[in-house]
């Protein structure tokens, strides 16, 4: 049964498969056939969710169904220039999207057990390598070999190359971030692997994350090691801990929402000589669609960025202003503090201190990640950040019980 979970999920992971993107259905088929198989069987069995389980599915979910409430009540009081269908669809798919993140997560958890980790990254390496080869026999061993060292410099290259087409192709942003948590894992919370194992999961990791190299991740994990060490290093409290998270993920979201609506991002970025890719253009654009007051509503879930899109070709790649422009101020920062202070400090009280600071670790990498890429709406980041913990922290349960 486990080869067949590593199969469906290395292809509910591609998000792209030699440069072409994969069609969204197969990860929603894939992934509910995993929901139903475990949650099917609980329902009529039990007749409910309950334990450890249903505060995961509470805490994640919720939010989910306040984000669409809230959405339809603009689309219906203050409808955004252009508002269509396709908005709605859109908005329900992201959020379905979400959702089956969650379930699918607590579902195979608590088929598979802490196993569930090691069976996850492989089909992570499934996906990263399967792509990669057709990828290398479609542009050339050649080519590949020319990539390998230039990738840790640069993989902004000349538009149109076969550098640049293998570099697209090899670029499957959802996989290769995820690879992040299973690095913060395996280095500073497995507990029950021999050290073989782990440099093993490890190594196989880091090899997907160079294939499919962003700078953001490997900048992300290093922030979040550096924090985990240094709450361990001085003892720091967990609640201090995510107090000292949340206030910094506030001073950043805030921060961001303020210097590109003001273009002082332009100029930063100008000083410092930083190479963004790009996302300068992105932001500049991004910034006609909201206000700097708190009075400022939105325009609603996944708005933004569909316009975004369909004018310039560019998604928001950055989640602090995507969701600032689409929920409105106070909904920005109600989303804010449930994700980095509510739902750490509420797990927190339910687990062991390794346990709670693995949730506070991934939801650190999580956010940094946010702060320039479209993790947001990535399926196999998300799924990741919600099994991790989870598989960690029910198997703690498990014994405890």
């Amino acid at each position: 049964m486990y080869i067949f979970y590593i199969l469906t999920m290395a292809i509910s992971f591609s998000f792209l498969f030699v440069g072409e993107q994969v069609p969204f259905w197969y990860k929603f088929v894939l992934a509910s056939i995993w929901v139903v198989l475990y949650f099917g069987t609980e329902i009529l069995r039990a007749k409910k969710v309950k334990g450890i389980e249903a505060t995961y599915i509470k805490n994640y979910v919720y939010p989910l169904g306040v984000i669409v409430l809230w959405t339809m009540f603009l689309w219906i009081i203050v409808p955004p220039v252009g508002l269509e269908l396709s908005n709605i669809s859109r908005m329900f798919s992201n959020i379905f999207n979400l959702l089956l993140a969650v379930l699918c997560a607590v579902a195979v958890t608590k088929l598979f057990g802490k196993k569930v980790i090691c069976y996850t990254l492989w089909a992570i390496v499934l996906s990263v390598f399967v792509n990669t080869i057709f990828s290398v026999k479609m542009y050339g061993i050649g080519t590949f070999i020319s990539y390998l060292p230039q990738a840790v410099l640069s993989t902004d290259f000349v538009f149109g190359t076969p550098l640049y087409m293998l570099g697209r192709a090899l670029e499957v942003q959802d996989a290769t971030i995820a690879t992040g948590f299973f690095i913060i894992y395996y280095l500073l919370f497995d507990r029950e692997n021999p050290k073989n194992k782990k440099i093993t999961y490890i190594a196989l990791a880091l090899v997907c994350s160079y294939i499919g190299f962003k700078r953001t991740e490997f900048i992300a994990i290093i922030i979040t090691i550096l924090f985990i060490l240094i709450i361990r290093r001085f003892k720091i409290k967990i609640k201090t801990a995510i107090i000292i998270m949340g206030a910094l993920f506030f001073v950043i979201g805030v921060g961001y929402v303020i210097v590109v609506k003001t273009n002082e991002f332009q100029i930063i970025i100008n000083y410092i000589g930083a190479n963004v890719n790009g996302r300068e253009g992105i932001y500049r654009a991004l910034s006609r669609y909201y206000s700097l007051s708190p009075f400022y509503l939105g325009k609603g879930f996944t708005y933004v960025d569909k316009v975004l899109y369909e004018s310039i070709g560019f998604a928001t790649h950055n989640a602090f202003i995507k969701m600032f422009a689409e929920l409105g101020a106070i909904p920005f920062l109600v989303w804010m503090y449930w994700w980095v202070i509510g739902v750490p400090k509420r797990l927190s009280k339910r687990v062991s201190r390794n346990s709670a600071l693995l949730v506070v670790a991934c939801t650190m990498y999580l956010f940094l990640t946010y702060c320039i890429e479209n993790t947001l709406s990535l399926f196999c980041v998300q799924f990741c950040f919600i099994l991790v913990p989870f598989a960690v922290i029910n198997d703690e349960k498990r014994l405890a019980n």
